[in-house]
C-alpha cells in the first residue's frame, strides 16, 4: 500500500507540473492604491534609473521557506524584473513633471532579489487519494521580493531597503467532486496565480517607494 501511494503521488506530481516551462502571463498593471496615493510633483526635477539583479527567464519555484525544488519541477519562464521596470516607470512619470537626466536629484530603485515558492498544503495521504479516487489537493503559491530604493538630494544619500510578499492558494482537482478546484471554477491556473502575486509585491514595493518618497519631502 505504501508503494501504491508513491506512485500515485509520482503520478500526481507529473500532473501538476505537466503544465510547466510555459510563461507567466505578468501584468504590468499599477493598482488603485498606487495610483491614488501618488501626489503629484511639479517643483523638483529628477532623473531616475532603475536597475536589476535578476534576469528574465527560467525560474524554478523554491518548496516552503526556500526549501528545495519539487522533483520533475520544471520552472516557470517569467519576466519579473522587466515588469518591474515598467512599472516603476510609469509610476516615476506620474509623480514627477520634470524628469531631466542632468539633474541632481536621483531616484533608483534595484531589484536585489526575487523568488516563488510553491508547495502542498494537503497532506500527502489527501494527495494520494484525490489522484487515486477523484478530488482536491491544495498548493500554496507564494511570491518574495527585495528592493533597494536609492535617493539622492542635496548632497545627501539616503538609502531604504523594500520587502515585499504575496501567497495565495492553488485547488488542482481530479476526478469528480472538485466543484470548487480553480480548474472548475474558470477562475485560475497555477499560473495565474503565481502572475497575480507577482502583480501585488510589484505594487507593494512601489506603494513603499511613494511613502519613503514623502518622508523626503518629494
Amino acid at each position: 500500500m505504501k508503494n501504491l501511494a508513491s506512485v500515485l503521488l509520482i503520478i500526481l506530481v507529473c500532473c501538476i507540473c505537466g503544465c510547466v516551462s510555459s510563461s507567466l502571463p505578468l501584468t504590468s498593471n499599477l493598482n488603485d492604491f498606487v495610483i491614488m496615493g501618488i501626489n503629484t510633483n511639479s517643483a523638483d526635477t529628477i532623473t531616475y534609473d532603475y536597475q536589476s539583479k535578476i534576469v528574465d527567464g527560467g525560474l524554478r519555484p523554491f518548496s516552503k521557506d526556500k526549501g528545495p525544488s519539487r522533483s520533475g519541477q520544471k520552472g516557470y519562464n517569467q519576466s519579473t524584473s522587466s515588469t518591474l521596470g515598467r512599472m516603476f516607470k510609469e509610476y516615476i512619470e506620474n509623480k514627477f513633471t520634470r524628469i531631466d537626466n542632468t539633474s541632481n536629484l536621483r531616484i533608483q530603485l534595484t531589484l536585489d532579489d526575487f523568488w516563488l515558492e510553491e508547495y502542498r498544503s494537503s497532506s500527502a495521504g489527501k494527495e494520494a487519494f484525490a489522484a487515486f479516487f477523484g478530488g482536491e489537493v491544495n498548493y500554496m503559491c507564494v511570491a518574495k521580493m527585495h528592493a533597494t530604493l536609492t535617493v539622492q538630494k542635496d548632497g545627501e544619500q539616503t538609502v531604504k531597503k523594500l520587502s515585499a510578499s504575496s501567497e495565495d492558494t492553488y485547488i488542482q482537482g481530479y476526478g469528480t467532486g472538485t466543484q470548487t478546484s480553480s480548474y472548475h471554477r474558470g477562475t485560475n491556473s497555477l499560473q495565474h496565480v503565481h502572475a497575480r502575486n507577482i502583480n501585488k509585491i510589484n505594487n507593494k514595493i512601489l506603494m513603499l517607494i511613494n511613502n519613503q518618497l514623502a518622508e523626503l519631502k518629494l
